[in-house]
């Protein structure tokens, strides 16, 4: 029976295996986690996909569709002026919707306005008609002085007035093109209005004889 290896004869290649072993152990590469593997990493999130509308879904009813209505166009602006009666020995202003009663037949009107491009400046009389005059004015970029004189002199007693309106158009403009409020201003001229021609004095009744 031939002689069995002992156990000293097995060391010298137990060495050389662990050698081996370990040296195929060194030259592999080491596989590293994934970063979010490791311990401690935020865990990473994956956001949700959202859903894609329905093209074929109704939109919501917004209810009728208002229309606002186009801004009316501001009103004409009050008309700023001022007026005299102008005579020999006295020089009287006049006041809209005021008492200018006792005017001098002899009177000129003059009057100072904004920087007026189209109007016009008249003077009726009670029977509305237009009284004859000789019109001056003076324009300025500031103001419009205007002087109407009426070519006779005025009925004593008798009611006039002085209108303010426009010349091409109803209401006064200024270069701009802004409309302005016509004036109306009443006088009254002082004294006593004479009678009217071709009227006859009243007869003076005969006292009665008595029987």
């Amino acid at each position: 029976m031939g002689n069995l290896p002992t156990a000293n004869s097995f060391r010298p290649w137990a060495a050389v295996r662990l050698a081996i072993c370990l040296v195929a152990v060194a030259g592999c590469p080491r596989t590293e986690p994934p970063a979010e593997l490791k311990a401690g990493a935020p865990t990473a999130q994956v956001a949700a996909a959202e859903p894609e509308p329905d093209a074929a879904a109704p939109l919501p009813d917004a209810g009728p569709l208002v229309v606002a209505p186009p801004a009316e166009p501001p009103g004409p602006a009050p008309l700023t002026l001022t007026v005299k009666a102008l005579s020999r020995d006295q020089e009287r202003p006049l006041v809209r919707g005021g008492d200018n009663d006792g005017l001098p037949i002899d009177l000129k009107l003059s009057l100072e306005l904004p920087p007026l491009k189209d109007f016009r400046v008249r003077l009726f009389d009670d029977s509305d008609k237009a009284v004859p005059s000789g019109d001056r004015s003076e324009a300025t970029s500031e103001s419009v002085r205007y002087l109407l004189t009426p070519a006779e002199p005025l009925t004593p007693g008798s009611r006039y007035a002085l209108l303010v309106d426009g010349l091409s158009e109803d209401l006064p403009k200024d270069s701009a093109g802004r409309s302005y409020q016509l004036v109306r201003i009443e006088l009254k001229t002082a004294g006593e209005k004479p009678k009217a021609a071709g009227s006859k004095p009243a007869k003076a009744k005969k006292a009665s004889k008595k029987p």
